[in-house]
């Protein structure tokens, strides 16, 4: 199962890293072999679309196009955030699926959202930042930096992107647990 979220504001992102840590780390806990980090395709901020799934994510208008997923469950915090979880229509699976859920959601969105790319910390770390970039490049202004995560540690944290000589980089953790924060 693929799954996505969407965020209200860019001013949240720090807030939702946290909690969706919280929240990842609860299901694979729970119920391990359901979810995988490796589904979780990124993050749209868009506060329009929070209140209903994206419409080429409806079992109706999902067949158009080259996305072909439909919503089969939705978990949400208090007009923050929602995550979508999806189902490939009739057995399709996406070739690149963050590339097609951003066309999705520029299709629907207009001039308006931008994209955070999630990969699991066991994605290779050159396919990460490759396919980041590639993204990037392909919509410039619209994707901002990637982000891994590791569901069974509640991690969600920005992927560590190589800089050129005598730049200098940060690498943000941001850790939850069920008891609290450590940032």
């Amino acid at each position: 199962m693929t799954s996505f979220a969407v965020l209200r504001s860019l001013d949240d992102l720090a807030r939702a890293r946290r909690e969706f840590g919280v929240f990842f780390s609860m299901v694979h806990r729970q119920r391990p072999s359901a979810w995988h980090a490796e589904s979780f395709l990124g993050i749209w901020m868009n506060a329009r679309m929070l209140d209903s799934a994206p419409a080429c994510c409806s079992p109706q208008t999902g067949q158009a196009g080259a996305w072909r997923q439909r919503v089969v469950q939705n978990t949400s915090l208090a007009g923050i955030w929602t995550i979508y979880c999806l189902q490939p229509n009739d057995g399709d699976t996406a070739i690149e699926p963050r590339r097609q859920l951003l066309e999705c959601m520029i299709a629907e969105c207009g001039a308006e959202g931008q994209f955070v790319p999630v990969f699991s910390h066991n994605t290779d770390h050159a396919l990460a930042v490759s396919e980041s970039a590639r993204l990037q490049e392909a919509y410039p202004g619209r994707v901002l930096p990637p982000l891994h995560l590791d569901a069974a540690r509640g991690l969600l944290v920005h992927l560590r992107v190589v800089a050129p000589a005598g730049a200098t980089t940060r690498t943000h953790v941001c850790h939850m647990s069920s008891k609290g924060a450590n940032s």
